[in-house]
């Protein structure tokens, strides 16, 4: 391979390091028989397009002082995306992206470059979208735990409908209001049964009397509705 070839895959964007280096890459034998086989131009950029992410010290079994060269300031650091150049380095194939202003070695590298980009941004908005929707399925399980913590309020019940059972003869049901007394009830039961008698829940078993006929129905907790054995 000529000079001038060397030369013209350098202004395609080809990285020079790739190119020659401490006489050991197209400058003896080793690319030129071992790669191209002294084709000329054209085999040269098709290996070097084909082997573009090689180690180029592996693939050629190049000697320390080639490793150097590898190891020196030509190659990316790993902050720098593949393809991307520093300033001063540029050619005529290098381009610069708009978006970030990085400087690449030519238009593949840019396209690589803005892929891996994309590819990171899109992965970062899914994660982002996985915490928020952790995050919305967390406050709301801790909002329905308070809920269920809170106590709910109690039902205003404004009447009581007592069911009256006998020992023999018919039940008696009859609706009250929640403020009446218990005495309202014994003189309603008094009205059908005229014979001494006391009033008891069944559950739990309480005999209502005494002091309670001065209590509402609600007080009783007699709303909105129980059951009162007659107990003559």
């Amino acid at each position: 391979m000529t000079t001038s070839d060397r030369d013209q895959l350098i202004d395609m964007g080809f990285s020079p390091e790739r190119m020659y280096g401490e006489e050991r890459i197209f400058m003896k034998e080793t690319l030129k028989g071992y790669v191209t086989k002294n084709a000329g131009l054209q085999p040269a950029m098709d290996w070097l397009i084909s082997h573009a992410d090689d180690d180029l010290d592996e693939t050629l079994g190049g000697s320390s002082s080639g490793t150097a060269i590898a190891s020196g300031s030509g190659t990316n650091n790993a902050e720098q995306e593949e393809g991307e150049i520093k300033a001063g380095e540029e050619t005529a194939q290098s381009l610069k992206c708009d978006d970030c202003q990085r400087l690449f070695r030519d238009a593949k590298a840019k396209i690589k470059a803005q892929i891996e980009q994309d590819k990171r941004d899109r992965a970062a908005k899914r994660e982002a979208s996985r915490k928020a929707i952790e995050k919305v399925a967390a406050e709301e399980a801790e909002a329905a735990a308070e809920a269920a913590k809170a106590p709910k309020p109690s039902k205003e019940y404004t009447e009581a409908r007592l069911q009256f059972r006998q020992t023999s003869g018919p039940s008696i049901t009859h609706t009250f209001q929640a403020t009446d007394t218990l005495q309202t009830v014994y003189d309603f039961v008094a009205e059908q049964i005229f014979e001494p008698f006391q009033l008891i829940t069944t559950y739990p078993r309480k005999v209502l009397d005494g002091d309670d006929r001065e209590k509402t129905l609600k007080e009783l907790d007699l709303c909105p509705s129980n059951v009162l054995m007659v107990s003559k």
